[in-house]
């Protein structure tokens, strides 16, 4: 029987078996068809303007409200229906705060979740803070709907799936002897009815919450990644928690207190569909103080991701390896290393932390960056040699990775980088840019500070090398530019800032010309160009990553 010919009322449970994601089209197919669909069709506007790029509304993050309306009606694959966020528009009644507030509205009506999707849940509850009166709040809304959320919680599949009992769920959540709740468990429940979630930013108590080492939480954690790794369900793909996830965001700021465990990420970097991180302030470094150890207990993960970008974060050597090495379709590796609270990597090792890139995806990977920030303390190994790279087009580097003793050589092999954290003493041997780079490379962008041993580091890449020698060595080369970080008039553009300067300013401008007047020379005749700038951050990360710092 041709579905146009059924009886309204059955159209009209087509129709709503189809909301949200086929009801758009569902209403082109035709004049029946389209009538049937616009019963639901105002509620089903409403919803999407208000739920598809999602985040709590509570003053941390109004300031990007309108870029984020803007990115909701750019068109893409990722929120094509022209959804705006803030989950205002339209009503300015709605406000969502937090995770309970947002559960309620789930709890209430469940097909909400299905229409996120871009859900950015930071701003949520604080870990370990101390309870005010909104969690006071929140903790009364819970108990007095308890009856709904177990409701929600006996029909939620996941938790069926991972057999976990709805009283047990609840007891975890919800604690009526202490008057406490945990935002992790809240945030949980919610993420398991998110099916259309593209984007997610997680909130920082799923890094610092104790629920993370609680066996029902991870029980139901790991089914949720085992589900989505299967495509043949008995729910049904459409129903499949985060299964449609494709990139995580950053979960915090860029600040130097700012920390989250990368190891928090694992779970969902398991997920197939996951192409893309994009942290901040990320902490992987076992230094038995204030860093954070990765040792993910997960056997596969990483397995889609093409791009790992890294602003402000902390990442040592044998973290990287283990990372990276479950990474085998990597494409764009960036970081931005920075030292954190409390001197966690002040010690960083450059030479050995290429290699392990090196060792694990030499193959596969096409854009890489590396900006180092100032508070390092010693660089360790320097890197002498990236020949190995075999699709590597674009490379930016910050000079100073290039400061250590030689990766590979007599005082590196005399050091016992894993039982100190004292660097070895040395000179570093800088390469030739020739001898550095890969034969594959297309655009080289180095960083440096107006500081005499970084004047003479670019001296030593550059000095002596031809057009001639580029042209044999590194045939692919089209672009090459280097950047000097200086506050002086040099990185001033405009004329008329720079003729308002004084005597001093004008002779300390000079002093730093001369300084690197060997290195734009060698530069030059290479065929490429320096310039004098001011900003801090030099890797070209993904534009996105800015909105969530």
């Amino acid at each position: 029987m041709c579905i146009v010919k059924l009886p309204l009322e059955i159209l009209h449970e087509v129709v709503k078996f189809c909301i949200p994601e086929e009801i758009d089209q569902l209403s082109e197919t035709c004049r029946t068809l389209y009538h049937a669909t616009q019963r639901f069709r105002a509620d089903h506007l409403l919803k999407r303007r208000q739920y598809t790029v999602f985040r709590y509304h509570n003053g941390m993050n109004d300031d990007d409200e309108e870029e984020e309306e803007e990115e909701g009606k750019d068109g893409n694959d990722d929120h094509s229906d022209g959804g705006s966020s803030g989950n205002n528009s339209e009503n300015h009644q709605l406000r969502i705060s937090h995770c309970v507030e947002l559960l309620l509205k789930i709890a209430q009506e469940p097909l909400i979740a299905r229409y996120i999707q871009i859900a950015d849940l930071r701003g949520d509850f604080e870990p370990y803070c101390r309870p005010d009166e909104e969690y006071h709040i929140a903790y009364d809304e819970l108990v007095s709907r308890k009856t709904t959320i177990m409701e929600l919680i006996e029909a939620c599949p996941l938790l069926r799936e991972a057999e976990a009992d709805a009283t047990t769920f609840w007891e975890h959540m919800v604690d009526e002897d202490t008057k406490t709740f945990s935002p992790s468990y809240v945030t949980l429940l919610i993420l398991s009815f998110m099916t259309n979630v593209r984007k997610l930013a997680l909130p920082m108590h799923m890094s610092k919450t104790s629920s993370a080492e609680d066996a029902l939480f991870r029980k139901v954690a790991d089914t949720m990644v085992r589900i989505a790794q299967t495509t043949n369900t008995k729910t049904g793909s459409r129903d499949i928690a985060l299964a449609k996830l494709r990139t995580l965001l950053p979960m915090t700021g860029a600040d130097y207190e700012d920390k989250v465990a990368l190891q928090t990420l694992v779970p969902f970097m398991s997920i197939p569909s996951v192409v893309e991180v994009l942290g901040s302030s990320c902490v992987a470094l076992d230094d038995g103080y204030t860093g954070y150890p990765f040792n993910p207990d997960y056997e596969s993960f990483g397995r889609s991701l093409e791009r790992l970008e890294l602003m402000s974060s902390t990442v040592g050597v044998r973290e990287i390896r283990t990372l990276l090495q479950q990474c085998s379709k990597v494409k764009v590796f960036k970081l931005d290393y920075t030292v954190k609270w409390h001197g966690c990597g002040w010690n960083w090792n450059a030479g050995h932390f290429m290699r392990a890139i090196e060792d694990t995806c030499s193959d596969t990977l096409e854009d890489l960056g590396i900006d180092i920030g100032g508070d390092v303390n010693d660089i360790g190994t320097g890197i002498v040699s990236m020949k190995r790279f075999r699709s590597l087009k674009r490379i930016e580097l910050d000079v100073q990775v290039f400061l250590g003793v030689p990766c590979g050589g007599d005082i590196d092999q005399a050091w016992d980088y894993d039982t100190t954290d004292e660097a070895p003493m040395g000179d570093p041997e800088i390469p030739k840019v020739t001898d550095l780079l890969p034969a594959s490379a297309e655009k080289l962008l180095l960083f440096a500070q107006d500081y005499d041993e970084h004047a003479e580091c670019l001296e030593a890449l550059f000095a002596g090398v031809t057009q001639a020698e580029r042209e044999k060595h590194l045939p692919n080369l089209k672009t090459v530019a280097v950047k000097v970080r200086t506050h002086s008039r040099l990185s001033l553009s405009s004329p008329a800032d720079r003729a308002s300067d004084s005597e001093e300013a004008r002779t300390f401008a000079s002093k730093i010309r001369n300084k690197f007047e060997v290195a734009t020379s060698a530069i030059n005749r290479f065929g490429g160009r320096m310039s004098y700038v001011r900003h801090s951050n030099m890797v070209s990360f993904t534009p996105e990553i800015f909105s969530y710092l």
